[in-house]
């Protein structure tokens, strides 16, 4: 899958929001028109699978029917914009734990989470300023790093897709790389879609 987004940010510059935003309206079209791709895949695919399985005994035919149904496995990219922490100041120690019971449904299955960072660094050079994520279900996660070269801080921006499990906790953390306070009140958490797994 090839995406492109409208904006690309340089380092030393600000990021404004009308275009960060246009970068996560491009992503977010594009997971739609995935969506749709993969719905249309599937009733091809299930359309195949009857032909294909027409000459099954009843046997067969209740061992298939006993399984789970597969359109509600690895589901929908449900498009998804909410902050879980904003204008939040990243130190050396950052170490908080959030719960994403209120963005998610209240269910019992395992969701996919698209989680998307912006960090700003301090403003000396070689500031640091790195963000990780882990759940109960995935190791650590690099989800944004930035240097500064100069003596203004840099902004950067990234995502990633984490698992998340029943408990709905989502870990976020500056690990060792981190070698200064980001700008104060200048780093983003937020959630951009989510989709069910299990």
């Amino acid at each position: 899958m090839t995406l492109s987004v409208p904006y690309s940010f340089v380092p030393g510059t600000k990021a404004k929001a009308d275009e960060v935003n246009a970068n996560f309206i491009a992503i977010l079209d594009k997971i739609e028109k995935s969506n749709s791709d993969i719905e249309e895949l599937n009733t091809t695919n299930q359309t195949k699978l009857n032909n294909d399985l027409s000459n099954l005994s009843e046997e067969g035919q209740e061992i298939i029917d006993s399984k789970a149904d597969k359109s509600e496995i690895d589901g929908k990219w449900v498009a998804k914009s909410a902050y879980i922490a904003q204008a939040i100041t990243i130190t050396e120690n950052y170490d908080v734990t959030f719960n994403l019971s209120s963005i998610l449904p209240d269910d019992e299955n395992v969701y996919e989470v698209i989680i998307s960072v912006i960090i700003r660094t301090g403003t000396s050079t070689n500031n640091c300023t790195a963000v990780f994520a882990t759940s109960a279900l995935c190791g650590t996660m690099c989800l944004c790093r930035a240097v500064t070269r100069t003596n203004s801080n840099q902004a950067a921006a990234g995502s990633n897709i984490i698992p998340v499990g029943k408990d709905r906790k989502i870990r976020f953390f500056s690990g060792s790389e981190t070698n200064s306070d980001s700008t104060a009140a200048s780093c983003n958490f937020r959630v951009a879609a989510y989709r069910k797994v299990s």
